[in-house]
């Protein structure tokens, strides 16, 4: 039972989208907290963490929908999953290129904070990092334009990726563990069940063989009456042949058998 709980845990972390709202919602009010520190003023971070509070509020509300339908409520994980990378678009577009707002923690956010977010806590395989991490570059190219910083983001996005392939080998291995769980106690259940169906085929085996046992009992009690009967028929038919040989009376013809018997002896 706990390596159960403990396998749907691991799915439920990799497949959920609660769990990067959640850290978005945490990493950019953190941004936005020390931005304003530096600034000296409220900064404009804070929008990017209260896009993820709306995002959270949103998830929320329309998860209870869905109820205990499973398909439905992949689908809804999987779209807040990718609308998590949307907004971290969405803000790069409008703040960064839009408004032209710029914050000394800029390079840290799009070079490090978000490809990180992206690879590793919202993809769910190694494909969607990568996919995640070539629309960032994209969005975030007037960056890479140097040498240096482009080829840190390629490394850093190969790890990424890697960290991302091994998140998915981990998620196959917990729900193959579960597959595997499931068809255990299809075969334990099985087995009960067969064992049960022995257990009641042995007790009545033993029964019809008490009452075999009982009826061979009963044969040779009968066998041994009639033999004991037959002995003293065929006896009393040689006492009256001997009466008839010696023209004797029948108890002395009985005499003369014991006498007879006790020489043999």
């Amino acid at each position: 039972m706990h390596d159960r709980e403990h396998l749907q845990k691991i799915l439920v972390l990799v497949k959920s989208a609660r769990v990067p709202i959640l850290v978005a919602l945490l990493i950019s009010g953190w941004l936005a907290l020390i931005d304003s520190l530096l600034r000296g003023c409220v900064s404009f971070i804070f929008f990017g963490a209260a896009a993820n509070l709306v995002n959270f509020n949103v998830y929320t509300s329309t998860k209870a929908i869905f109820g205990d339908n499973k398909a439905k409520l992949r689908h809804h994980e999987k779209f807040f999953r990718h609308w998590e990378v949307a907004t971290g678009g969405i803000y790069i577009l409008v703040c960064e290129y839009m408004l032209n707002w710029h914050s000394a923690l800029d390079r840290d956010i799009f070079c490090f904070h978000l490809p990180t977010f992206y690879g590793v806590v919202v993809a769910e395989t190694y494909c969607e990092a990568i996919v995640y991490l070539a629309v960032h570059a994209v969005l975030i190219s007037p960056m890479l334009l140097n040498v240096h910083y482009s080829f840190g983001y390629l490394q850093h996005s190969c790890m990424l990726v890697a960290a991302a392939w091994m998140k998915q080998k981990l998620a196959n291995i917990a729900a193959r563990g579960l597959d595997l769980l499931d068809e255990h106690e299809k075969l334990q259940n099985n087995y009960c069940t067969r064992s049960s169906e022995c257990a009641a085929q042995e007790k009545a085996l033993l029964s019809k063989s008490k009452e075999y046992e009982e009826m061979s009992r009963l044969a040779e009690e009968v066998v041994g009456l009639l033999t004991q009967r037959s002995e003293i028929a065929w006896r009393g038919e040689d006492i009256k042949a001997v009466a008839r040989i010696s023209r004797t009376s029948p108890a002395e013809a009985e005499l003369f058998c014991k006498a007879s018997e006790l020489r043999k002896l």
